[in-house]
C-alpha cells in the first residue's frame, strides 16, 4: 500500500496531512494497515521518497487583483484577454467582480469596461462592505464610469453597509455636483438616508456646498426629513449668507 505522510515535530511519520503545512511530504511503501480515523497502526515501511512541496503559483484572478492594485496596465490587459480567448486561464466570478471594485477605485474606465465585458457584475452586492462598483466611482468623481454602471444596470440605490447610497457618497468637500446631476437624472432616491440618518441634503448643508444644496432642493429634498428642518435652515441661511459677503 502507498500513504502520503509527513515528518511530525516530534519526528515520527504521519500520514495526517491537514494538521500542519509541511514543506516536504512522504510517500510510503507500507505494510501497515490504516484505521478510519487515518492514523497508522503499526508502521512498516518498505521503501520511501521525499518529495519537495512548493506553493502554488497564484490563479489568474489574484494575479488580476495584483496587476490593478499595482498599476500594471498591460499585465492587465493580457490576463483579460487571456480570459476571453483561453479556456485553461479563466477569472473567476469572484475575482472578476473584486478587479472591477478595484478598477472603479483606480478610474481605470477603459479596464472597468472590458471587465463588464469578461463578465464582472454592475447590479449585486460585491463585497462584505455590500460595496458596489458604483458606490466607489460615484464618491470618486469618476462622471464616465458612473454613467457606463448606470447603463449596464447598475442599481443606483444600492446602499453600502453604512446604508449609504451612491448619492450620499458624492457629497463631499470635492464638490462632485454634476455626479449629483447624473445620478439624480438616474433616479436616485434624494431624501434616502444613511445609518446615521443623515440625507445627501444634510451632508451637503455640512459641507456648506450651496451648488450642491440648490440641486437637492431643486430635485425636491425635503428640508423637514426627521424633525432637522431647523438645522437644515440654520446651515443653509448660513452658507447662503456666507456665499454673498
Amino acid at each position: 500500500m502507498i500513504v502520503l505522510g509527513r515528518i511530525t515535530q516530534d519526528g515520527e511519520f504521519d500520514v495526517q496531512t491537514n494538521s500542519m503545512s509541511p514543506k516536504s511530504f512522504i510517500v510510503c511503501e507500507t505494510d501497515a494497515e490504516i484505521n478510519p480515523n487515518g492514523q497508522n497502526i503499526g508502521l512498516g515501511v518498505m521503501n520511501t521518497a521525499v518529495i519537495d512541496y512548493k506553493d502554488p503559483p497564484p490563479c489568474p484572478g489574484q494575479k488580476l487583483l495584483d496587476a490593478i492594485k499595482s498599476g500594471n496596465m498591460k499585465a492587465v490587459d493580457d490576463l483579460l484577454n487571456d480570459h476571453q480567448k483561453d479556456e485553461h486561464k479563466q477569472i473567476s466570478q469572484d475575482h472578476l467582480n473584486a478587479a472591477l471594485l478595484e478598477a472603479c477605485r483606480a478610474g481605470w474606465k477603459f479596464f472597468v469596461h472590458k471587465l463588464v465585458r469578461s463578465g464582472a457584475t454592475v447590479c449585486n452586492e460585491q463585497n462584505k462592505n455590500c460595496t458596489t462598483a458604483l458606490h466607489i466611482a460615484a464618491q470618486h468623481g469618476f462622471l464616465d464610469i458612473v454613467n457606463f454602471l448606470l447603463h449596464k444596470g447598475a442599481d443606483v440605490n444600492a446602499v453600502d453597509e453604512n446604508v449609504n447610497t451612491a448619492l450620499i457618497l458624492a457629497v463631499n468637500p470635492a464638490g462632485y455636483t454634476e455626479m449629483l446631476v447624473i445620478l439624480l437624472a438616474h433616479d436616485a432616491e434624494v431624501d434616502a438616508q444613511n445609518s446615521e440618518e443623515m440625507t445627501a441634503l444634510m451632508k451637503a448643508v455640512e459641507a456648506r456646498d450651496i451648488d450642491a444644496i440648490i440641486i437637492l432642493l431643486f430635485a425636491r429634498a425635503d428640508e423637514n426629513r426627521k424633525g432637522q428642518t431647523s438645522i437644515v435652515k440654520v446651515l443653509l441661511a448660513n452658507v447662503i449668507h456666507n456665499r454673498h459677503n
